[in-house]
């Protein structure tokens, strides 16, 4: 069993690492009282939500409830995505190491296959410590198009429902989960995700605006918005622009309503007093900043940059700077729930591994990756630069901190371009070995 210091202090120790919290600076003697681990957890994953939509990331108002937890919680507000996609960024946030790592890369365009029956996530680690666990999802790929819901207990497929259907279904779930000592309820929300819905009492930013000849509450109209943007004179299409971000927010403000919701109904039936709360975003979402809409399209921040809040007893409020990947979340979990294991780590190290939260160098390089027929891609973050490789041969580097948007490639006159594509190589090769029907250029 681990021995679980308040969640920062066990940091600090370990690591020398601080954070912006004056709380993290406080007594970290082990020889003081420290509470137990947690005995339950709530995760909340939360499909295609932009960090910059979050209120505390300069989004706006439209987070009230998020904004409050973040508060008072472990913020990790410079978190990184390992996939532009759900199926790959969940994989990557239960396993405990990007796909790369665990030697295979769920892909798109078309139906990917199912999860290999030797990989092993969070909820089958937790099963085998004692834990029930239960499934509720909007989106196949966390459910029975990919087969993870063979890890849960029990499972309620909520093919796109609502927030609101999500939170009903999960309440209704915990009886089932909470007779036992020990367990875990994960709730997969959908509602940023495209097509835009929600309901029209949160929809009021439309009224002002010219109607557009797409409905962004079908995707069929979606889609062809996607392939007909070109053809939009510029008015056209920064009135399209607008009534995305309406609808997106929207969906967003909708969502934050309904985890209030869900967080009180918890809280005032007692099942906080133990449980670890931990809320994620999967991958964020592109409104054509890069001549595409919505996401599975490029490694930019508007797909790969996210966010994650730990919440519970057992951790320090505070906001952790230091750049976190999803490959981090398992081994955080583990680390609050108590539990040692080694069931999470791959079989080849490549530097896709996740750790507990500041037990890492600051400057360890994050890595992402799409896998497409004939559109594979893969990033390399470090020390605020992000590289960028197509598998048409293209390398594109970035200067993250003088241009966050992410506009003007420096690979050909910046050193650290090629530093960072020696890290990446490797794994582009590895990549390359799962793959038997087109390869990438090599440069």
């Amino acid at each position: 069993m681990l021995n679980i210091l308040p969640f920062l202090s066990l940091l600090a120790l370990q690591t020398g690492l601080s954070c912006d919290s004056p709380k993290a600076s406080e007594d970290t003697s082990e020889t003081q009282e420290q509470p137990p681990p947690h005995r339950a957890l709530v995760l909340l994953s939360l499909d295609t939500f932009r960090r910059d939509h979050v209120g505390r990331y300069g989004g706006g108002v439209d987070t009230p409830f998020l904004d409050a937890l973040a508060e008072k919680s472990l913020s990790l507000d410079a978190h990184h995505a390992c996939a532009n996609w759900t199926y790959g960024a969940m994989i990557c946030a239960l396993g405990g190491a990007d796909g790369v790592d665990m030697g295979w890369v769920p892909y798109g365009g078309g139906t990917s296959p199912r999860i290999p029956d030797e990989m092993v996530l969070l909820p089958e680690v937790l099963g085998n410590n004692g834990f029930r666990t239960g499934l509720v999802s909007t989106n196949g790929y966390v459910g029975q198009t990919s087969k993870m819901n063979r890890y849960y207990d029990l499972f309620e497929a909520a093919d796109m429902a609502s927030a609101a259907d999500v939170v009903d279904v999960g309440l209704g779930m915990l009886d089932q989960l909470t007779f036992g000592d020990r367990w875990m309820l994960h709730l997969h929300f959908f509602d940023p995700h495209s097509p835009y819905w929600a309901p029209d009492d949160y929809l009021d930013g439309l009224s002002g605006l010219a109607p557009i000849n797409y409905d962004l509450t079908e995707m069929s109209d979606v889609l062809r918005l996607d392939e007909t943007w070109d053809g939009l004179d510029e008015a056209t299409q920064a009135l399209v622009i607008q009534h995305l971000e309406v609808r997106y927010r929207a969906s967003i403000r909708f969502m934050d309503d309904e985890l209030g919701r869900l967080y009180a109904e918890l809280e005032s039936r007692g099942l906080l007093e133990d449980a670890l709360v931990v809320v994620m975003s999967d991958h964020g979402e592109q409104f054509f900043e890069y001549d595409e809409l919505e996401h599975g399209n490029s490694l930019h921040g508007v797909e790969v940059d996210t966010f994650a809040f730990f919440n519970g007893h057992n951790v320090t409020p505070a906001a952790w700077t230091e750049p976190t990947t999803h490959a981090d979340l398992s081994p955080t979990i583990l680390a609050q729930l108590g539990i040692e294991s080694d069931r999470l780590a791959p079989s080849e190290d490549l530097g896709g591994v996740g750790a507990v939260v500041g037990a890492a160098s600051p400057s360890r390089p994050l890595f992402a990756a799409k896998r497409e027929d004939g559109e594979s891609m893969q990033s390399v973050d470090r020390d605020g630069k992000r590289l960028i490789f197509t598998w048409d041969g293209q390398r594109k580097l970035y200067d993250l901190t003088q241009d966050p948007d992410e506009r003007q490639d420096i690979y050909d006159s910046d050193p650290d371009g090629e530093a960072l594509w020696a890290l990446l190589q490797p794994r582009v090769e590895a990549l390359d070995a799962m793959i038997e029907d087109y390869s990438p250029v090599i440069p």
